[in-house]
């Protein structure tokens, strides 16, 4: 039933394009911004998006349009690594982390991103970054109300697919702390052995080059310097891709900076349809959100 709707869909378009191609027609391209309207699975979602828009003027003040634009969304969500159910990081990697791990354990690492060995020996804190980029295609009826020679306001109604991929990495930031010790009367009294004897000297010699980072604390019986020692790791999550359907209303100004070319300031709502519980919520994270358009338009 999806695929049949979808080759309508495109099918519908194509009709439209070749209309077009034959009539007098408007184009404009547009930069937006937006944010998603309430928190869903992610507490913010926002980004920016391009789009390119083709209209038939049916009559001076009603026009049918096609838009295509491309959307990126950055989204904001503290659970993502245990809503992403990722085989790889539940099943191997935290079990590696951990060695025979809970479920509990794994949630817990999953949710509070953040691992201290017992000995205090490793540190890791996760940053799990999530972002989606949309492919989306609209067709829409346009109604513009003329204000003066130049100004006009205008508002569509129009609906269309969503073509998505959710994205998600994780940048892992480890600290190991290494420790070395020499007994303090042997190195007083020159009684080290050389492997001993040669590690106190290369690492009094990066003490006293670099004290911040080769640390000394010596005391009576024992000589310590440690060094803290900090790698990065990313992993990337598999996709999750899919389509879906929406509403979306918007209402804006046109201004007329010369004969054939207005500038255009809109605002756009996109209302996803069938956002709830299951499958679909884990798969797309926003039910809506609103956009703020700035684009040219060129009349042929």
């Amino acid at each position: 039933m999806v695929k049949r709707t979808i080759k309508s869909f495109f099918f519908f378009i194509l009709a439209t394009s070749m209309a077009f191609a034959v009539s007098p027609v408007k184009l404009s391209v547009k930069l937006g911004a937006q944010t998603q309207n309430i928190p869903y699975r992610a507490e913010t979602g926002m980004g920016w998006a391009v789009d390119g828009k083709l209209a038939y003027s049916l009559t001076d003040k009603f026009d049918l349009s096609l838009d295509v634009a491309y959307d990126h969304t950055v989204l904001d969500e503290d659970s993502v690594i245990l809503e992403w159910d990722w085989a790889y990081w539940d099943e191997r990697y935290i079990d590696w982390l951990l060695t025979g791990a809970s479920q509990e354990e794994v949630d817990s690492i999953s949710t509070v991103l953040e691992y201290w060995r017992p000995d205090s020996s490793y540190h890791g804190v996760f940053k799990p970054q999530q972002w989606m980029e949309e492919i989306r295609l609209t067709l829409s009826a346009d109604y513009t109300i003329p204000f003066s020679e130049k100004l006009s306001m205008f508002g569509s109604i129009g609906g269309g697919l969503s073509i998505y991929t959710r994205r998600l990495k994780v940048v892992e930031d480890w600290m190991k702390v290494f420790t070395w010790e020499w007994d303090s009367i042997a190195v007083a009294s020159g009684t080290l052995d050389q492997e001993d004897l040669d590690n106190y000297l290369i690492f009094m010699d990066l003490h006293n080059s670099d004290p911040a980072t080769y640390q000394l604390d010596s005391t009576n019986a024992m000589v310590k310097i440690t060094y803290d020692y900090f790698a990065q790791v990313t992993h990337f999550a598999p996709d999750k891709k899919g389509i879906k359907f929406y509403l979306t209303p918007s209402i804006g100004l046109r201004y007329s900076i010369a004969k054939d070319i207005d500038l255009e300031c809109a605002y756009q709502g996109i209302f996803y349809l069938s956002v709830g519980d299951g499958v679909i919520k884990e798969q797309f994270p926003i039910r809506s959100k609103s956009m703020i358009w700035l684009g040219l338009t060129f009349k042929y």
